[in-house]
């Protein structure tokens, strides 16, 4: 329950053993009279999120109503602390004591004190208008699991400017709408000490100078421990790794890229050496709107000056512009065999350019989607088809495949010689289907069969050209005797308006058999949606068969 109470009473101040003091749920508090806390000498533990208290600072007028954030500095035993300071410029110097073993701080406004994504100790959120005031929460930035970044000024590099020890507690980093940062790790002004050993999570939104993650040669132990990461609206990144620190990165999970104009490449092969990588943790990629991204790993040519820092030469790039080295007349796919994921299990991709996922020859890259459960792929305009029949074998545990407005995609499945017929295509966990805004689409694949015996739920939308699911020289119908789907209960057809027939005469036993919804929408040139020979088919099935769209 939340405390209506709006001033602290003066009688607290005569609390002199009081040890642990909580006003977080007095979310209406304003007022601390000047003189009380600081009389709380035996203070340990103190309170003060959500609270609205309208602090004082240093050299405030003898007649204000309320506290001064320097009587913090007198309370010699606090350990735990909970504020927020929404005006950082009236900060006192020392602030914030060294003993401090736990604390939740805030300052600058902006900041909801509800959201608190993590349960770490000692979390803190900084949104400074200027760098100065760096220097008031330096001890704290030593000690910090959590820390969030927003709006920084004058802050060029994070590691050097706010923590030249490398932030050795520091468990999870968010840092957004600071337009000064060019690099998280500038090496040029490290002292060659690992950084961010602990860190498991990295945030980064909206820094549209940061040219770099890791600015300069990798130093061993840095980001070692990284679980997740996801960068957006970073305008200024061509690519987010070196070949040699992604080669490290083992314990990463999650990988998120999104709005990023000018990124070609998540990570750049610069050296001619052929080596190879493996992320055996990682189980989520997502890459959405990324208008130059060329590939995930690419052999790259970056156009650089050099310098020297000490006794050493380092390249630092002068144009800082990527060419990836590969033929013209050939495609460039998203994923290469250097780099596998052998528990990858969902991907979505969202507006990027690539022209192929996988390459042709996969048995490399067949461990890195053998776990595959979830494909999403929305807004890839250069995709000509999704799969080759090489590559379908290892798709057992794939449940969730979407393709939408993906405005070149001719077929999903591509047979391996041109103009053959795949023998079988078999999908076993394959749970949902979704097809939509496929303008060129004119088959799902080119076999002899199909069977998806888990499947239950079929969309198929805005796919004009599309007149059977499994083409063949003569197709009469979207579906027949060459697709066996016998768990389908959902089946979804709009905007096919070149089709004219749901199903042919002949179908395998039990496909369809459990069809509970149909809906058909918008075809033009439709001409029937049973055939005589199957009516009496679906009549057995009319109980569960309760919802029928025609229009």
């Amino acid at each position: 329950m939340e405390s209506t109470i709006i001033r602290l009473p003066n009688e607290v101040r005569k609390l002199t053993c009081l040890r642990l003091l909580d006003l977080s749920r007095c979310q209406r508090l304003k007022v601390i009279p000047p003189n009380v806390l600081s009389t709380l000498a035996q203070l340990e533990e103190l309170y003060l999120g959500g609270s609205l208290v309208q602090w004082e600072g240093e050299g405030h007028d003898e007649g204000s109503n309320n506290a001064n954030l320097s009587e913090l500095k007198l309370l010699s035993k606090l350990s735990t602390l909970e504020i927020h300071i929404i005006d950082a410029n009236i900060m006192p110097k020392d602030i914030f004591s060294e003993k401090l073993e736990s604390f939740r701080v805030l300052i600058g406004d902006g900041w909801d004190w509800a959201n608190n994504e993590y349960e770490t100790s000692r979390s803190l959120k900084l949104k400074l208008n200027r760098s100065a005031l760096l220097e008031r929460v330096k001890g704290l930035l030593m000690k910090t699991e959590s820390l969030y970044l927003d709006d920084l000024k004058g802050v060029r590099s994070v590691l050097y400017e706010l923590d030249d020890q490398g932030f050795p507690e520091l468990k999870h980093l968010h840092v957004q709408n600071s337009l000064d940062i060019q690099y998280i790790i500038d090496w040029m002004k490290m002292n060659h000490f690992t950084a961010f050993p602990k860190l498991k999570s990295l945030f980064l939104h909206n820094l549209n100078n940061l040219e770099k993650i890791y600015g300069g040669p990798y130093t061993v132990g840095s980001f070692s421990d990284l679980r997740k990461l996801k960068v957006e609206n970073c305008n200024a990144l061509r690519s987010l790794f070196s070949f040699s620190m992604f080669n490290v990165l083992k314990k990463l999970e999650e990988v998120n890229v999104n709005n990023c104009e000018i990124i070609q490449v998540i990570v750049a092969k610069e050296g001619e050496d052929d080596e190879e990588c493996e992320l055996t943790q990682l189980r989520s990629l997502t890459l959405e709107n990324l208008p130059q991204f060329i590939s995930f790993c690419s052999q790259v040519k970056v156009h650089s000056t050099s310098q020297r820092a000490g006794n050493q030469e380092i390249a630092t790039t002068a144009s800082n512009e990527i060419v990836c080295e590969a033929d013209a007349d050939v495609l460039v796919a998203l994923f290469n065999d250097k780099i596998r994921f052998p528990n990858l299990a969902d991907m979505t991709f969202v507006g990027i350019n690539v022209e192929m996922i996988w390459p042709c020859q996969h048995k490399a890259l067949s461990p890195s989607i053998e776990k595959l459960t979830t494909l999403i792929v929305d807004g890839c305009g250069n995709l000509n088809f999704l799969f080759t029949s090489s590559i379908v074998g290892s798709l057992a545990h794939l449940k969730v495949l979407e393709i939408c407005d993906c405005k070149s995609m001719e077929e999903v499945i591509l047979a391996a010689g041109e103009g053959e017929t795949m023998s079988k295509i078999l999908l076993p966990k394959l749970d949902s289907l979704k097809l939509k805004g496929l303008p060129k689409l004119v088959r799902f694949c080119r076999a002899k069969l199909i069977e998806c015996p888990s499947l239950k739920v079929l969309k198929m939308g805005n796919c004009p050209r599309l007149q059977s699911f499994v083409s063949t020289q003569v197709n009469i119908a979207l579906f027949d005797e060459k697709v066996w789907f016998p768990e389908l209960e959902k089946l979804h057809v709009e905007d096919m308006h070149m089709l004219k027939m749901i199903w042919c005469d002949e179908v395998l036993t039990d496909s369809f058999g459990r069809l509970k919804v149909l809906n058909v929408l918008n075809g033009k040139q439709l001409l029937e949606i049973f055939p005589s020979k199957l009516l009496e088919k679906f009549l057995v099935n009319l109980e569960s068969l309760y919802d029928i769209v025609i229009q």
